[in-house]
């Protein structure tokens, strides 16, 4: 800002060839920058101005915790080289003391050659530093293209960050494809402008941030955020959480199909390869339908490893899963192995009880019906009690799950009870009538169901065990310290604790505005992180409703809205308690007495 003092002859000698030119039809603009460069000399300057584009809120703090979960971080933007180093200082990504590496050159060969010569400077060194690389986009362009791609990507996962400055939508988007071509893993591409839409339709994860820049983002993304901020728990608490469900889920329904099937399949065997199912076909049909469908169903919707808190304080453990630990080829086949070994268990262990010979008081001897429906009964508690000791977390819904399960299976077994030979109710197999009574009427033959389950589940437990004792890792450790805290066991009611607080208000008079703060909904990059007084009550300090006239001082447009600002945080209830008595006084003294509006009273 800068000021010349004229005199009233210089003005009105300038003023009448200032006034021809604004009314100019013809180059207008350039006539007044004319009369302008007149008075614009000799100035005196006064101060200057700029506006400073400040992070969001949580930024610096996340991508350090997305850092910390094993994800490497590129930075795609348009701004200059000079402002996109500033803000990878500024949100951590390059620390002060961190060797930079710089890509800005204005052809193919220069570029190739300062691309060439930080590989072999970095093949050289044998010490592991961080390193962080920084391209413009005008060498970014060369850089996709005449075969340095390679080179390139070679380089930049080397380095610990990747800062690619003045990139169009479609570079960005080139960016991503690169690193789909030569990597491995998956892409997550987050932004807030339309210029980011290419790049996050590109990416495996598209992820919006809407704000100020718009709803298209957003709009063409596979996920919206309000804030940047958020991008963390989005990923270490429900991506890990939704992973682990799908992974455990799937796991299950191969182990539980993998048990009936190897069943049948040894019965098949032994039966001399019959066509003779050892189960009835309702028995088949019910269990995929009601007998095991429901706990792997809760599995998938309510089981989680670690409680939110703990996923969100320890950004590590969101390595579990990047690692496959959770879901690879030998977890696997070691479920396979599992339903195996327990479809042999309780095949062969009711077998050898019916091969002693089961008679009844009445006569009757026990027949192939009986047989299969002891070793369905047999099946059906095995898979539900390992769905039961594979839960890392038992919720109401579990429990209910699991049980109904079992329930069902008896309410289908005892519905044969009500059909007979002679007079059936229902059209069945005549054979199955009265089983489940014979059954229950059999020391042996329930001996045989419970003594199949408890060795089948007994195995699982103590390899389970031993894991533990043995060959203790990191998710372990973070269990045994959760329970030892006592906070797993929040996870018994936890859903029902929050619809009850969704359910049931308290009045706002009863509320403490220190103990709990006022939610905030989008961001702005000029808003001071922990602030007292939201950038929002400070706008609205002076009421644009009334109107101001020309030259009046802004201290005198004060809004009725300041007393409320200055006194939004009490500190006690004792201050709360004069603050209130003040607030009341001034409002009874006011000049203007402002109009009363459902606006007035929003956030």
């Amino acid at each position: 800002m800068a000021v010349s003092e004229l005199t009233d002859k210089e003005y009105m000698e300038w003023e009448p060839g200032y006034y021809r030119a604004s009314i100019a039809l013809d180059s207008r603009e350039m006539l007044i920058e004319q009369q302008a460069e007149k008075i614009e000399r000799n100035l005196r300057l006064l101060g200057a101005t700029g506006i400073e584009d400040k992070l969001q809120e949580g930024v610096k703090a996340t991508i350090a915790n997305l850092s910390l979960g094993g994800m490497n971080i590129w930075v795609l933007t348009g701004d200059k080289l000079e402002t996109a180093q500033n803000i990878g200082l500024s949100c951590g990504l390059i620390q002060p003391d961190m060797p930079t590496l710089v890509i800005s050159e204005g052809s193919p060969e220069k570029t190739r050659d300062r691309l060439r010569s930080y590989i072999s400077d970095i093949c050289s060194s044998h010490c592991a530093i961080k390193i962080a690389l920084i391209v413009s986009g005008q060498s970014l362009g060369y850089l996709l293209k005449d075969m340095m791609d390679i080179e390139f990507f070679f380089l930049a996962s080397r380095c610990s960050c990747v800062i690619c400055c003045r990139c169009s939508p479609m570079q960005k988007a080139a960016v991503v494809k690169l690193i789909q071509n030569y990597c491995d893993g998956a892409t997550l591409a987050v932004g807030d402008g339309a210029n980011d839409v290419a790049m996050i339709q590109a990416a495996d994860v598209g992820v919006g941030i809407c704000g100020e820049e718009g709803m298209q983002a957003s709009l063409a993304a596979d996920y919206s955020i309000s804030q940047f901020r958020f991008l963390g728990r989005l990923l270490f608490v429900h991506g890990a959480i939704s992973y682990h469900r799908t992974t455990k889920t799937i796991l299950y329904f191969f182990y539980k199909t993998m048990c009936e099937t190897i069943i049948l399949f040894l019965y098949s065997n032994w039966s001399l390869s019959s066509e003779t199912a050892v189960f009835d076909s309702w028995s088949i049909v019910f269990y995929n339908m009601f007998f095991s469908s429901w706990p792997p169903l809760a599995v998938g919707i309510w089981d989680r490893l670690f409680s939110f808190g703990i996923m969100e304080q320890y950004p590590g453990l969101y390595v579990l899963s990047q690692r496959g630990q959770t879901f690879n080829l030998k977890l696997f086949f070691l479920w396979i192995a599992d339903g195996v070994l327990h479809a042999f268990v309780i095949f062969f262990v009711v077998y050898y009880t019916f091969e002693q010979g089961v008679v009844w008081s009445h006569g009757r001897e026990a027949n192939m019906r009986c047989f299969g429906t002891a070793m369905n009964i047999a099946l059906v508690l095995t898979v539900n009690i390992k769905a039961a000791i594979e839960m890392d977390s038992h919720t109401i819904m579990s429990v209910v799950a699991i049980g109904g399960s079992l329930v069902m299976m008896f309410i289908y077994l005892f519905s044969y009870c009500l059909t007979s030979p002679s007079k059936p109710l229902v059209v069945v197999d005549p054979e199955m009538a009265d089983i489940v009574l014979d059954i229950l009427n059999s020391p042996a033959i329930l001996l045989s169901i419970i003594l199949s389950s408890v060795v089948a589940i007994s195995i699982d437990v103590l390899f389970k065990v031993l894991q533990r004792l043995l060959y203790r890792n990191v998710k372990d450790e973070v269990l045994s310290k959760e329970f030892a805290s006592g906070r797993k066991f929040d996870v018994l009611s936890d859903s029902f604790f929050k619809m009850r607080d969704f359910m049931v208000r308290t009045s706002e008079s009863a509320l403490s505005l220190v103990n709990h703060p006022q939610k905030s909904h989008g961001y702005a990059f000029s808003q001071d992180e922990g602030a007292t007084v939201p950038q929002s009550d400070l706008v609205r300090i002076y009421d644009s409703r009334r109107p101001k006239q020309a030259g009046s001082p802004m201290e005198g447009e004060r809004s009725y809205r300041y007393p409320d600002i200055s006194l939004k945080s009490p500190k006690s209830p004792f201050q709360e308690h004069f603050w209130e008595e003040d607030r009341s006084f001034k409002s009874d003294n006011r000049s203007t007495t402002p109009p009363s509006s459902s606006e007035d009273e929003s956030p």
